[in-house]
């Protein structure tokens, strides 16, 4: 759910982004995917949405991101991966004038209208990631990693091994899930400590 001019926008359902005042009255319709919602960003007047597919129900399908202003009007797909079963798009996000989306090949970034679509970090190894004053976190074979928005300056904060992922990232700190032990640390971005407080 995001707040933006009065409004709250909202997914309803697999398919639907919705909007309603906060007055609780004016709800209304913004878009409506063919397939599911995967998730939507909001900068100035548009709505970027990831639409997700499941190619083994729809073969031939394709995963898209479609650009729509916030009041439902003017949506136009602006991006879309391959119909291949493995291709598919996932944990997009629009931050800093660019889109990043995560796919089996890497994380991804473009221009709000598509272009200068380009791989920013290419492994297939990658669990997940989070934006975060400026930086790329991510999880490469288990270790926790930072990046700049480009890709480069790729650093390792912190090694670590097993199938582990990143949750969100909050007031300098990454919430992470460590499958080994079953654990919840935090890295402390300022300090470069890390905490284990269900320990």
């Amino acid at each position: 759910m995001i707040l933006k001019d009065s409004y709250l926008y909202y997914l309803d359902g697999d398919c639907k982004v919705k909007r309603i005042s906060t007055n609780g009255k004016n709800k209304k319709t913004i878009y409506t995917s063919k397939y599911y919602t995967g998730g939507f960003s909001i900068s100035g007047d548009y709505i970027y949405i990831l639409n997700e597919t499941n190619k083994s129900y729809w073969p031939g399908s394709k995963d898209t991101i479609t650009r729509v202003r916030t009041d439902g009007k003017y949506a136009k797909q602006i991006a879309s991966s391959t119909s291949s079963y493995n291709s598919y798009m996932l944990d997009m996000v629009y931050y800093k004038g660019y889109i990043f989306y995560q796919n089996d090949y890497g994380i991804y970034r473009m221009k709000a209208d598509g272009s200068s679509k380009k791989a920013i970090i290419k492994l297939d190894d990658i669990e997940n990631y989070g934006l975060y004053d400026g930086k790329i976190y991510y999880i490469k074979n288990g270790s926790l990693m930072r990046c700049n928005l480009d890709g480069s300056k790729k650093t390792t904060l912190k090694k670590w091994s097993g199938k582990n992922s990143l949750g969100c990232i909050v007031n300098n700190k990454i919430y992470l899930y460590l499958s080994k032990d079953n654990s919840y640390p935090i890295y402390d971005i300022k300090t470069k400590k890390v905490y284990y407080p269900n320990k």
